[in-house]
């Protein structure tokens, strides 16, 4: 068993954001939205192209250029999107530590190879393993997603030592969750 003891803070939640909004965007579900998004944006970019042409040029030469203006505005959509979402994430941690009550807690987790009991000081709670759909990780914090919308996160430097960490990944592991890894 591992206990680990911390109260969050703002480079917490901000380490903790930045890696969900990576695996949010960088994940095979996303690019399938993503590539829905770029088909639509070339179709508007051709069928404006298209509209302009018919009163000035050829159709072919107008449509071919729509599409790369479609695909252009996408990406700089994308592009935007995320690093709007990327950038904010310590507003968004100050936001989350300002409005929340139980989120400036101090914190006690007990982990073990069934899961982990969290005690905070007005809640707690208990969650399994089986109970999770994927868990990541960066040079800050451990996340683990009980859904694809929500995240429990751990700070690293909360563990007493890397095996501590590493003893917690084998037990993910073996419990069958799975890696969501961004750029993988």
């Amino acid at each position: 068993m591992i206990e680990i003891t911390f109260t969050p803070t703002r480079a917490d939640l901000t380490a903790a954001h930045r890696l969900a909004v990576l695996n949010r965007f960088f994940r095979l579900a996303a690019w399938k939205s993503w590539l829905a998004a770029a088909i639509v944006g070339v179709v508007v970019g051709g069928g404006a192209s298209y509209i302009n042409a018919y009163k000035y040029e050829a159709f072919l030469n107008a449509s071919l250029r729509g599409v790369p203006m479609g695909i252009a505005i996408y990406l700089a959509l994308f592009a935007v999107i995320i690093t709007l979402l990327y950038l904010c994430a310590p507003l968004l941690a100050r936001w989350s530590l300002r409005t929340s009550k139980t989120l400036a807690e101090h914190y006690t987790i007990r982990v073990d190879e069934q899961g982990m009991h969290t005690q905070g000081q007005s809640n707690s709670g208990e969650r399994k393993w089986s109970g999770l759909i994927g868990w990541s990780e960066n040079a800050k914090v451990v996340l683990m997603y009980p859904s694809s919308a929500m995240f429990q996160f751990v700070p690293k430097r909360a563990f007493a030592n890397s095996a501590d960490i590493d003893q917690l990944r084998n037990w993910l592991i073996a419990a069958g969750v799975p890696r969501i890894a961004p750029f993988r």
